[in-house]
This record gives C-alpha cells, sequence and structure tokens, in this order.
C-alpha cells in the first residue's frame, strides 16, 4: 500500500534533523561502551554479542543519515525493511536465523515459543511469519491459525523436522534447514504476498513491537 506523502516546513526539518543527529550521538556512544565493557569483561565469549553490537550501530547510524538527508531535501524517507517474526524455541537456531535474516536485510522480531509469537504479533509491524511447529505453549500450527484470524493474507513459513503436511496458503522448509531456501523463500513469500496495512498496526493497548538482538 502506497504511503501518502507528507511535507514539512524547513524549519521544522531542521528542528527534527538536529534531535535525530543527538539521538544517534547517543545511541552509538552508549552502544560503543556496552561493547567495549562486553569485551573486555568476558573476552571471546561474547564476541558473537558484540559483532551483533557493531551491526547495530552501523545500521542505526546509517538509518538516522538517510531520516537527515531526506528531511533536508524534502523528502519523505526510504521505507522500513520488511520485518520477521520468528517463533523458534531452539535458542542457537533462533540466533542463527536471525542473525541471517537481518544480515539480508530484514527486521527481525524473535519469539521462543508460541505464546511470546502471539505477544509479539499482537504488538503489530509483523510482515511475515516463520515459525517451527512443534514448539511448548502453542504449535506453530496454533499460532498460524490465531494470526491468520487477524491477518488473513500474513505471509507464512514453517519448519519442521517431522514430516508435515503445511495448512493452506503456508510454505513448509524441512530440518535440518538450507539457509538458502530459506532466505529465497521468505522473499518470495513476501513479494508475492498483498501488502496490508492492518498487521503493520499494533492492536489497540498492545505494547509497541521490539527487535531482538
Amino acid at each position: 500500500m502506497s504511503q501518502p506523502k507528507t511535507t514539512i516546513s524547513a524549519r521544522a526539518a531542521r528542528a527534527l534533523s538536529g534531535r535525530v543527529q543527538s539521538l544517534a550521538r547517543d545511541v552509538d556512544r552508549d552502544l560503543l561502551g556496552l561493547a567495549d565493557a562486553s569485551s573486555r569483561a568476558c573476552g571471546a565469549e561474547l564476541a558473537p554479542f558484540v559483532q551483533e553490537l557493531e551491526r547495530a550501530r552501523h545500521a542505526f547510524s546509517k538509518a538516522a543519515d538517510e531520516l537527515v538527508r531526506a528531511l533536508a531535501l524534502g523528502t519523505p524517507p526510504p521505507p522500513l525493511p520488511p520485518r520477521v517474526l520468528l517463533a523458534e524455541d531452539e535458542a542457537g537456531l533462533r540466533r542463527l536465523l536471525s542473525t541471517q535474516l537481518r544480515r539480508s536485510g530484514y527486521q527481525v522480531v524473535e519469539a521462543a515459543d508460541g505464546v511470546e509469537a502471539l505477544e509479539r504479533f499482537e504488538a503489530g509491524g509483523v510482515d511475515l511469519l516463520l515459525s517451527d511447529v512443534r514448539m511448548p505453549g502453542l504449535s506453530g500450527v496454533e499460532v498460524v491459525q490465531r494470526v491468520r484470524a487477524r491477518a488473513g493474507d500474513l505471509p507464512v513459513v514453517l519448519m519442521s523436522a517431522d514430516p508435515f503436511v503445511a495448512p493452506a496458503g503456508c510454505r513448509f522448509l524441512a530440518k535440518p534447514l538450507s539457509l538458502t531456501l530459506l532466505l529465497s523463500t521468505v522473499e518470495q513469500a513476501l513479494r508475492e504476498a498483498p501488502a496490508s496495512r492492518e498487521r503493520r498496526e499494533p492492536r489497540a493497548g498492545a505494547p509497541p513491537a521490539e527487535e531482538a538482538g
């Protein structure tokens, strides 16, 4: 769905640019300090975490620069990349998939089980659900049923190590996963899905979605 064009005065643009630049400096300083402290405290143990912080710093800095440039030119900022809700109870696999999705340009919201996945979905902003089938609490199929009751056109990719017949309209990937196939499947599902403003907006009273990592 195309977004309506918004124009603001030059004075408001300068004021907002200043706020964005100040926030970017604060966030960069805080993330840099956290990464440095983590590296000195635990060394190699937290190396992957420190690397993720560094990537987050660069990504935030780039987004802030793009917003400032857009404000200076009086043009709307570029659209946000698609947001993937990743529901996987195996922590190691969840981290691996999250990292690969982010490196491919997606935003990622993580959930460790079906109940948390529903909470994340209710917060809004989800463009695709990538879920394990067997999870504690609620299964991936139960999550899909509840999600589809509200956003029937939300693209869904299910994963399982067991033989499985995916519900209508859902894509399925067998474990162990091929990362190349997973990324191409996510890309195709998003490309073929109709844009839906409804799934981009949070349900009234729901807390904002947080990006893990």
